[in-house]
């Protein structure tokens, strides 16, 4: 990826250098986000937990995934993304963290229905974990913003779900949500115009108290900050 990603903006900061991280299920994350350029610290597809001091819980998470293998080549199953998200979370307290979760895209492409809605309601509840935990911590309690969307849609057809791009009616079609203390709690909304993921980087860094470096970048969401 020769685009800078708001990740690489930060670490390259001193208040946030070596405090951003990344975890994904796909295994081309690492380039997405340029790991070796950037310098930010990426764990996707089958990377394992790596370091001298490991917890009791990467080393569980490290030795099943290498003995429970998925039906796909290039990703992960996503509650080995997660629960390495969750202790990285834990033990290095990121200021800033991205997980990109995988599950629901391939099961959807491989036509599997019930195994993507069961994804998709997994997928809630890890939410919750990571909301409830960082609700519990004094460090993070009240002074943490979520921010969740997908990369695209699935269609507007019975039969466009199995998958996206062009070719599929309104499968460009996002959703995002945020949470945190300077979200106001406005609920489902209806809004005039249109978002963009491309407004999402700049958000990011409005919600940080910081002007996004990019001009490329779309506008910031207003509505998404208080």
């Amino acid at each position: 990826n020769p685009n800078v990603t708001f990740l690489e903006y930060l670490n390259q900061m001193p208040e946030y250098n070596g405090k951003v991280m990344a975890f994904g299920s796909w295994d081309v994350f690492p380039y997405i986000i340029h790991e070796e350029r950037s310098g930010v610290p990426v764990n996707a597809g089958f990377d394992l937990a790596e370091g001298d001091d490991l917890t009791d819980v990467e080393r569980t998470v490290n030795r099943i995934q290498q003995e429970i293998r998925g039906p796909w080549g290039g990703v992960r199953l996503d509650p080995f993304t997660h629960h390495f998200a969750m202790e990285g979370l834990k033990k290095h307290r990121p200021k800033v963290m991205y997980i990109a979760y995988g599950e629901t895209d391939d099961w959807a492409h491989g036509g599997k229905y019930d195994q993507y809605i069961w994804s998709a309601h997994q997928t809630d509840a890890y939410i919750k974990e990571i909301w409830d935990w960082v609700q519990s911590d004094p460090e993070y309690k009240d002074k943490t913003t979520l921010i969740i969307t997908t990369d695209h849609g699935r269609g507007i057809t019975k039969t466009s779900w199995k998958s996206h791009g062009a070719s599929v009616p309104e499968g460009g079609e996002i959703w995002m949500m945020a949470i945190g203390p300077d979200t106001p709690a406005s609920g489902e909304m209806k809004i005039e115009g249109q978002w963009h993921s491309a407004q999402v980087a700049r958000t990011i860094f409005k919600l940080l108290g910081m002007e996004y470096p990019d001009p490329k970048a779309g506008e910031v969401i207003e509505d998404m900050v208080r």
